[in-house]
């Protein structure tokens, strides 16, 4: 063969690779785009003639799998924490421990309601042993109750500023700990869904410091993202700058307020920690990254 003549053949043969990886390329994106069509579809199932999410409705819209309780299965304990309109109990459903979310909101609005119901439908569909478990609702407006597994130690939140409530967390819990939180976003995001609210509060630890993810009221698939007036929700100190800027989003908010999260879990401190939302908002905008101390310990570093 002459060289002309190999040089043309090894031309075909870069040409007939390139047409296959961009083959295969495209095979790999339809079967993920098939799955998370499918994973939609079954979060259509759980709302699908389910009725609407109204005040007027005077309930939340059943859904399949969930179990609806009454006052009568419950009894409450001491209060272990509290949300913006929520209050938490431990407590015991049918003689079993549970943390008890008690809705308090006293002017109850369509849209509150549905960040519940959606928060009940994603706990419905996502199944995982790092994501705390859902076991019943009482679904009736406004004493709406959701009773989950209790989750010993509490939030990470609280373990790691709460003086109170420290543990001690060496190097390789705190690995642990991130590695655990991590595996569960990841997940959600094959799934096609987007957490959006992650932070330490919403990192449950039991005694043996495995994690328990919470609250995903906020939880959107990505197809649905930008749509209805939550699309820039979040808390300040872990908002990627899209968000702030409202501009177009994806799953990378999740990374952003992740990388918070590893922060946080690094330095044992609250990220811009006294800041108001303008000012997180103008460093994050800038670019200007957490800073750690000097005198870390490299690996973590």
């Amino acid at each position: 063969m002459t060289a002309a003549g190999g040089n043309q053949k090894v031309r075909e043969l870069e040409t007939q690779l390139r047409d296959e990886q961009r083959t295969k390329k495209r095979l790999v994106d339809e079967v993920e785009s098939l799955k998370k069509e499918l994973h939609k579809q079954s979060f259509a199932q759980f709302t699908h003639g389910a009725g609407e999410v109204s005040v007027t409705a005077g309930r939340l819209p059943a859904v399949p799998g969930v179990r609806e309780i009454s006052m009568e299965d419950l009894e409450f304990g001491e209060q272990i924490g509290q949300g913006g309109f929520s209050v938490i109990h431990k407590g015991f459903l049918n003689g079993t421990p549970v943390a008890i979310k008690k809705i308090f909101d006293p002017n109850m609005t369509d849209d509150l309601l549905a960040e519940i119901q959606n928060e009940i439908v994603m706990q419905a569909i996502l199944r995982h042993p790092n994501i705390a478990l859902l076991l019943g609702v009482m679904p009736k407006i406004p004493n709406i109750v959701i009773v989950f597994e209790h989750v010993a130690q509490g939030s990470l939140f609280n373990l790691l500023h709460m003086k109170k409530q420290q543990v001690d967390l060496d190097l390789r819990a705190r690995i642990k700990i991130a590695l655990a939180s991590a595996r569960v976003f990841q997940y959600m995001h094959a799934l096609g869904i987007v957490h959006r609210d992650i932070k330490s509060h919403n990192i449950l630890i039991d005694k043996n410091l495995e994690v328990k993810v919470c609250d995903f009221g906020l939880a959107r698939f990505k197809a649905d993202l930008g749509k209805g007036s939550m699309q820039y929700a979040g808390t300040p100190v872990y908002m990627a700058p899209e968000l702030f800027q409202k501009r177009q989003y994806d799953e990378k908010v999740d990374v952003f307020a992740f990388g918070a999260l590893l922060w946080e879990l690094a330095m044992r401190e609250v990220p811009h920690d006294g800041l108001e939302a303008a000012d997180i908002r103008a460093k994050v905008e800038k670019g200007e990254i957490l800073k750690l101390r000097s005198n870390m310990d490299p690996k973590l570093q």
